[in-house]
């Protein structure tokens, strides 16, 4: 999987976490730092050869967000905050509509419908591929 941001292409990494179903609020925290920064609408190519002929129109892409602090509890009930640096896969997601690469059936190119995704990871899960941003 790639990502096309600024006429740049990206090569996308795979996640080290199973994406919980979308039921679930908020994942384990990835402590992985993200290696790919992208601006607002990136776009997606992916390459699947048992996606050639496929009849995908659109996919999902779940939000990974950043968590900066965590609050704790002492013993008395006060409440204290500690700076971290993790993400979590959300259960928020993002409708991203598929179109096949006409040169190359193989090849789908992803892009978002409407939202505005800047500053956050994504983690596109369908298609039983996991690649973060």
């Amino acid at each position: 999987m790639y990502a096309l941001a600024n006429a740049e292409l990206t090569e996308l990494q795979l996640l080290s976490e199973q994406v919980p179903d979308k039921r679930v609020a908020i994942s384990r925290p990835i402590n992985q730092p993200s290696h790919t920064t992208l601006p607002g609408k990136p776009k997606f190519l992916v390459f699947r050869r048992d996606l050639a002929g496929s009849a995908l129109d659109r996919i999902e892409v779940r939000v990974v967000a950043r968590v900066a602090r965590a609050q704790t509890f002492d013993s008395k009930g006060k409440p204290n905050w500690s700076p971290v640096d993790t993400w979590n896969i959300r259960s928020l997601s993002y409708e991203f509509k598929v179109r096949p690469i006409a040169a190359n059936p193989e090849m789908l190119l992803l892009q978002p419908r409407d939202a505005d995704l800047t500053a956050t990871r994504r983690s596109v899960y369908s298609c039983s591929e996991k690649s973060r941003l």
